[in-house]
Parts: structure tokens; C-alpha cells; sequence
């Protein structure tokens, strides 16, 4: 039985709706996406904006806000997020409800101003699979998109508990994701063949030490695989905390050198991170690396410490 589940949104705009993701009436939509609502005209939105997730029984679910977000991950980590949740590009707004919250094969009510219906049904969840497999991942919002996931995150929470070797591979585009590991499966993340760098599939998040104190939580992509290795091809990562962005309430780095990685590889003495084809961008302390580690063809910049940590070895 489907549960349905009502979205509440509150925002101030004077303008019309064009057009929704997931489509009015859609079904097998993702759940591990971000909503989306495209206007007639570039968008302002109000600083207390907040998005409030009903149940059928008007049991509050989610309640996501424009500013001081927090997002939780399986392992219980917490991570400041800031205004991430809700973002806007000229007249488009992105969703991202909290991590978990929204569940397979349960049928969602969207109420919004100038909306006059919005309904959809997410797909059901993935079988489990063999070792060995690959796990598709595209965050495209064509109707044709028929992979796994449409998150990276939810690709890696979907083997964490698990053993053996995973293959993510994910389709090109721009992924606007904070990413966090812990598992002891083997995990490839793979882009596209062919590209320069990883240049037509990006990963981007904005983390630093000004808004997660420690090594662990102010990185955009955590790895923590506890007896697991990591091969990472044909990506680029980039953390676009930098000494000019805004990410938080109007916080901004009070020095402009907070570390910001890309990438904390903290699995230790004896694993392996491998990568090919692939970029890095950030700050400060771009990649953060232990272990064994082997790098072609990539890319790497930062201003300071661009590559440290505790590696035994790194090529």
C-alpha cells in the first residue's frame, strides 16, 4: 500500500510555475533526488523559506530550511549544509529533501502556490546485487533516465552494508552532492570513457572547517571503507568553499584559508586508493590521503597543502 505523503511548501515568488521534476502524475520517480520547479522568470526567494513533509495522518515528516541545514548520514554523522537544501539558479529552485526521508514505492502530494496539482510516485527500490555488479547512477530528468539511482550517495548507502567489489558508474553531469562513505565493500566510482579529467561529469558540494570542525566532517566526499579499497576514474570533484563564496546564513570564511578536501581517503595503512583521469579542485588541503596511493592523468590544485595526510606511499 502506497502512503501518501503531503509537501508543504512556503516560499514567497510572483511568478508561475513552468514546469515540475518529477512531472505532475509521474510514476517510478526517483527518491533520492532533488525536487525541482522551474518559473516563467528568475526567482527571489525568502530567507525563513521552509519546506514542511506531511504524512496521510498530517504527521509532520521533514521540515527542510533555506539556511542552517544540517544533513545526517546512516552512520549517524552529522554535517552543517548551511543553505544547500534549497538553492536557486536564475529561475530554477532545487530541493534536496533530508537525507532518508522520502521511500520507495510511496505516492507523494506536493501542495505550492500556483500549483495546481503535483503528484508522484516513487519506483520501487533496487534488488540486492551480486558481487561484482555495476550500479548505475544519472541525475538526467528526462523520462528516459532508467538507472539505479539518481543520487551518488544513495548508490553508496546501497552497498555499505555489504561485502565484495561494486562498480558506481555515473552518467555525465553536475552532481550537487555531499558524499559519505562507510562500508567495507570495494568501491569503483567510474565516469564516463573518453572525457579529459573527468571534465563532463562533476561532483561539487561546499564543505570546510568553518562549517564542520574536523578532518572527517569538512571534507565533500568522506571514504572511511574500514577494510576496502577505492578506484576512482574518469570524475572531477570539486569543493567550491572558497575565501569568496556565501554559503551560510552570510557566513563566509573569517580568514579565507579554512581547509576545505575534496576527498579524506581514511582508510589507513595497507589500502589502496587508485585514480585515473581524474580532477580535483578545492582551496585548501585539496585531497587528504592514507594508505597506498596511485594517481594517473589527473589533475590536482589547491593553494595550500593540495596533497597531504598520512599515506605510505602516494605516486
Amino acid at each position: 500500500f502506497f502512503s501518501i505523503l503531503f509537501l508543504l511548501i512556503t516560499l514567497v515568488f510572483s511568478v508561475s510555475a513552468q514546469s515540475l521534476f518529477p512531472a505532475n502524475g509521474s510514476i517510478d520517480a526517483p527518491y533520492d533526488f532533488q525536487l525541482q520547479i522551474t518559473f516563467d522568470k528568475e526567482i527571489t526567494l525568502d530567507p525563513d523559506t521552509k519546506i514542511e513533509i506531511y504524512d496521510s495522518e498530517d504527521n509532520l515528516i521533514d521540515t527542510i530550511y533555506s539556511k542552517d541545514e544540517v544533513q545526517v548520514f546512516a552512520d549517524g554523522s552529522k554535517k552543517n549544509v548551511g543553505s544547500q537544501l534549497i538553492r536557486k539558479d536564475k529561475n530554477t529552485i532545487f530541493i534536496t529533501p533530508h537525507n532518508y526521508k522520502l521511500l520507495p514505492s510511496t505516492t507523494y502530494v506536493v501542495k505550492f502556490p500556483e500549483i495546481e496539482q503535483w503528484s508522484f510516485t516513487t519506483k520501487a527500490a533496487p534488488q540486492n546485487l551480486a558481487d561484482g555488479s555495476t550500479i548505475t547512477v544519472n541525475n538526467s530528468i528526462e523520462s528516459t533516465n532508467n538507472a539505479n539511482f539518481y543520487s551518488i550517495q544513495a548508490a553508496l548507502d546501497f552497498v555499505s552494508n555489504t561485502k565484495g567489489n561494486y562498480t558506481i558508474s555515473i552518467a555525465p553531469g553536475i552532481y550537487y552532492e555531499l558524499l559519505h562513505y562507510n562500508g567495507e565493500a570495494n568501491i569503483t566510482l567510474q565516469g564516463p570513457k573518453d572525457n579529459n579529467r573527468g571534465n563532463n561529469l562533476i561532483i561539487q558540494y561546499i564543505n570546510c572547517n568553518d562549517l564542520n570542525k574536523g578532518q572527517k566532517d569538512r571534507v565533500s566526499f568522506y571514504y572511511n571503507g574500514q577494510k576496502s579499497n577505492l578506484i576512482i576514474e574518469n570524475l572531477t570533484f570539486i569543493n567550491l568553499a572558497d575565501s569568496e563564496k556565501v554559503y551560510s546564513s552570510a557566513l563566509k570564511f573569517p580568514s579565507g584559508n579554512a581547509q576545505a578536501e575534496t576527498l579524506f581517503f581514511h582508510n589507513g595503512k595497507g589500502h589502496t586508493l587508485t585514480v585515473y583521469n581524474s580532477s580535483f579542485m578545492s582551496h585548501q588541503d585539496t585531497l587528504q590521503i592514507s594508505g597506498k596511493c596511485w594517481f594517473y592523468n589527473c589533475y590536482i590544485s589547491g593553494d595550500v597543502d593540495f596533497i597531504w595526510g598520512y599515506a605510505d606511499v602516494a605516486l
